[in-house]
């Protein structure tokens, strides 16, 4: 190990050098990261190792990413002994934040963990909580991420179905995408989701992490027409107003939902609001009624587009008018009663054109039946009768009532005597001689007088009533 050397000569003496050059080594270091590329970016640029000779520090060097990538440090001509002792190299690293460092040998592995987060999706209904039973059973989401200024990029293998079963609430399912990576190259990745095929009927919006399905319930729209079967309101019957009711099913459970006052200013017409059509995906039946109308009947109709009819129907108040005959005669004693008399009906001083007939057989009694009470929207109209004139009879009219009267003629008392006749005019023959009034002849003529001047009578007083 050693080398010598001669100097010097016989006469000044000789000098032998014996050199000996210690060993020496290096120490290369080499420097690992186990951080997933640096995916955090909390990589430093630079580190520093020391080197240790038996525990001892004894120098540093400052490393950097050579341009392969690499990261190593070199200690060259290191001794290797010292009194004869090999020396042990070792090296260590100044401590880098947020990375574990292990050692071995000259290899220094510094790990880093990277950060991993949980991307919760929140999934929305908004369909009056399935109402018209589109709901599907589940939907699938696709996660994207965004890298600084990039555009969002599908997420390859990451897709995410949520289910009823994932429900917090009836409107309302929550699931998660787990152990993401929260940074790629240094930069903090931004992620975002989209729904993959949205039901049919929905529309889909996304807001940050919620996605929320809106669908239209459809709806529908009673309306109609109410009719008034009341001639016209003759009995001024009708109602300023009624209320029209819509309830939701049928029998005593129906529920009512809407009550819709119908009056003239609504044109006797009435319509609903918008009401769903479905319920839990079965569609609603719904009746019409009617809040009853004091003395109508109230019947509901629909056609073939779905359109009410309710019709209020009141049967107008009839009456009647009935009267007798009464005969002022003297039981008839002149013999010239008719066998029947003829009434007419007026109504407020109109004749109605409508006649009775009384006669021995109805026991003078006549009658005028289903009558209007009322007209004009209730007032009650004012019925009057008048008889056909009977010739010999004068007529009177009480209440309904009818009396007709004829006096009849009376013959001469016997015994009292005639007036004596007016002489003749001249030209014209003579009156024939009366009769004495001694008995029966006298009682005949006496009759046939009475006769002739009744007959006289009831002619004048038929062409009276005629004139009149």
């Amino acid at each position: 190990g050693y080398t010598s050397k001669v100097a010097g000569g016989a006469a000044s003496g000789f000098t032998i050098t014996n050199s000996y050059s210690p060993e020496t080594v290096d120490v290369k270091a080499t420097k690992n990261w186990d951080d997933a590329n640096n995916q955090d970016g909390k990589r430093p640029t630079k580190i520093t190792i020391n080197l240790l000779a038996d525990g001892q520090k004894v120098a540093s060097k400052e490393v950097q990413a050579a341009t392969d990538g690499t990261w190593t440090a070199t200690f060259e001509k290191l001794a290797k002994y010292k009194a004869g002792k090999e020396i042990k190299y070792t090296v260590t690293e100044e401590a880098v934040a947020e990375y574990e460092s292990t050692i071995t040998d000259f290899t220094i592995t510094n790990k880093y963990a990277p950060k991993a987060i949980d991307y919760k999706v929140t999934k929305v209904w908004k369909d009056a909580n399935n109402q018209d039973g589109k709901r599907p059973e589940s939907v699938t989401v696709q996660l994207y991420k965004k890298v600084g200024n990039a555009d969002p990029v599908a997420v390859e293998g990451k897709k995410l179905t949520l289910t009823a079963k994932d429900k917090t609430d009836a409107n309302t399912w929550v699931a998660s995408f787990t152990n993401l990576p929260q940074y790629e190259a240094g930069k903090e990745i931004t992620y975002s989701i989209k729904e993959v095929d949205v039901p049919a009927g929905y529309e889909a919006s996304v807001t940050g992490q919620v996605v929320t399905n809106t669908y239209t319930p459809k709806t529908v729209v009673l309306s109609g027409t109410k009719v008034w079967k009341d001639n016209n309101n003759q009995s001024g019957k009708r109602a300023d107003k009624v209320k029209v009711q819509i309830f939701k099913g049928e029998g005593e459970k129906a529920e009512l939902v809407q009550e819709i006052e119908v009056s003239e200013a609504t044109g006797w017409k009435f319509e609903s609001k918008p009401l769903p059509k479905y319920e839990n995906g079965t569609e609603i039946k719904y009746t019409v009624k009617e809040v009853a109308v004091k003395e109508y009947t109230s019947t509901v109709t629909t056609d073939k587009d779905g359109k009410y009819t309710v019709t209020n129907e009141y049967t107008p108040v009839k009456t009647s008018v009935k009267g007798k005959k009464i005969w002022k005669d003297e039981d008839n004693k002149d013999g010239i009663r008719p066998a029947s008399i003829t009434v007419k009906l007026l109504a407020d001083g109109q004749d109605t054109g409508k006649t009775a007939v009384a006669s021995e057989a109805t026991g003078w009694t006549y009658e005028f039946t289903g009558l209007d009470r009322y007209k004009d929207q209730g007032t009650e109209i004012k019925y009057s009768v008048v008889e056909v004139p009977v010739d010999g009879y004068t007529s009177e009219v009480e209440g309904f009532n009818i009396t007709n009267t004829h006096t009849p003629e009376k013959p001469n008392e016997p015994g009292k005597p005639n007036e004596p006749s007016k002489p003749n005019e001249p030209g014209k023959p003579g009156q024939k001689p009366q009769l004495p009034n001694t008995g029966e002849k006298a009682s005949n003529v006496a009759v046939v007088a009475g006769l002739a001047l009744m007959a006289v009578t009831g002619g004048l007083y038929f062409v009276s009533r005629k004139n009149k």
